[in-house]
Formats: C-alpha cells, sequence, structure tokens
C-alpha cells in the first residue's frame, strides 16, 4: 500500500470542473450537472444554486447526496458521499462566484433566489484505469465536530485506505481484490 498526501485528493477534486450532484426525492435518484467549487482547507465542495429549485428542496429534506466526478481527458473517476447544506451567506456566494455564473443566474451573486450548497465529505472512493493499470482508494473522513467517522463500513482498512480530518493519513491499494461482483466497484 502507498501513502496518498490528503491534500492530493482535494487537489484532484479541484481540477474536475464538473460533477454529477445526485439527491434523493423520496426513493428516486435525481442527478445534474454541477461546477463544484473545492475548498480544500474547509474540506467541502460549494456550489451555486437557486434556492426555488427541487434540489434545494431535495437537500432540506435529506440532506444525504453523492457527487460523482469524472476527469476530462484523463481516466481518474471519484464519488464523494457526504451531507449537503443550503446557504444564504452573500459572503459565501460572492467568494465562490464566477464569470460563467452570469449565465446562470444573470440577477448578480445578490439575486434573492441565489443559495450555496455546502457539502462535507463523509466518504469517497477514487478510480484511476489510465495505461490499463486498475488503482482504487476508499477514503472516510472523521467529522471534526464529534471526532465521529462518516459513512458506513467498507473493507478492512488493512485492504483500503482512510483519511480522518486533518491528519495527512491516506492509504491506498495499488490493484483492488478481484470479486464477482468487480462491476460495481
Amino acid at each position: 500500500m502507498s501513502v496518498i498526501d490528503p491534500q492530493a485528493f482535494w487537489a484532484l477534486l479541484a481540477g474536475m470542473k464538473v460533477c454529477m450532484l445526485i439527491t434523493r426525492d423520496g426513493a428516486a435518484l435525481r442527478a445534474r450537472p454541477m461546477a463544484p467549487n473545492v475548498d480544500a482547507d474547509r474540506e467541502e465542495i460549494r456550489f451555486l444554486t437557486r434556492r426555488s429549485t427541487h434540489k434545494a428542496d431535495e437537500i432540506d429534506d435529506i440532506g444525504a447526496v453523492n457527487l460523482a466526478f469524472m476527469a476530462q481527458g484523463r481516466e481518474d473517476y471519484v464519488s464523494v458521499s457526504g451531507h449537503a447544506a443550503l446557504s444564504r451567506d452573500r459572503k459565501l456566494i460572492r467568494a465562490i462566484w464566477t464569470r460563467n455564473d452570469d449565465i446562470w443566474f444573470p440577477e448578480g451573486p445578490d439575486g434573492p433566489d441565489i443559495a450555496a450548497i455546502r457539502v462535507r465529505a463523509t466518504m469517497a472512493e477514487y478510480w484511476d484505469t489510465a495505461d490499463g493499470a486498475r488503482r482504487y482508494a476508499w477514503l472516510r473522513f472523521r467529522d471534526p465536530g464529534t471526532g465521529l467517522t462518516g459513512g458506513k463500513s467498507r473493507p478492512a482498512r488493512s485492504q483500503n485506505p482512510t483519511i480522518m480530518r486533518g491528519k495527512a493519513k491516506v492509504k491506498a491499494d495499488a490493484k483492488p481484490k478481484p470479486s464477482s461482483n468487480a462491476a460495481n466497484r
């Protein structure tokens, strides 16, 4: 197993310009493309949205989300599970605002319907299949407020990695162990 710097994980996400934000609408899953804003210092992924959207209602109702990333031009894939919350903090909205946001939100960052989505990761999975290699990493995050590890149990730590918030501890398998359900990893 190799040790990976947690900052490399956040840098990888920061380099991915689009992800699918998946929410729950009752028993149904809903996905839509979003432009992530990654804040490695706060260990969160942020987005802009309209408060009047279904996704905002779904986040208010359940809060559990998944973010599916794919690096354009590379074979890096990341799935992040976490908890989302909406914020109307104008300072935050202005901090993550870009020129491209004018297209989606012509009223500007101070529009009355603009909100930020803040996602705190509980776990993440990473795949790299470049050049026929199969590299896989599973990451768990510790909640800094409670010290509890988020997410459900996955393979033993000796087989998969762990990131603890605030600590540079990440391990990754070079190759996943084959299983009868390898396509669903």
